[in-house]
């Protein structure tokens, strides 16, 4: 799989950028909320959905020093980029 669908709506937009929010599980067990930025120019957008490079995701999920990331009703793991 080359590139991940997310269903996921846009939070905010910029003229090179676009941003999601997703929840994020630590290395020790807490949980937070994370804002992460997409170039536009790596994303294809959608109305529901926002399809990511396997490669950009993986980047940002290691970015964030979380062990997984909660996009809409999916979840990925660190593990499952390795």
């Amino acid at each position: 799989m080359k590139t991940i669908t997310l269903n996921t709506k846009i939070e905010k937009e910029s003229e090179k950028a676009i941003m999601i929010d997703c929840g994020c599980l630590s290395s020790y067990g807490s949980e937070f909320s994370y804002k992460m930025w997409l170039p536009k120019s790596q994303v294809t957008i959608n109305e529901t959905e926002v399809i990511v490079p396997k490669w950009l995701l993986a980047a940002k999920l290691q970015e964030s020093k979380s062990t997984l990331f909660i996009i809409g009703n999916q979840t990925f793991r660190k593990i499952d980029f390795i």
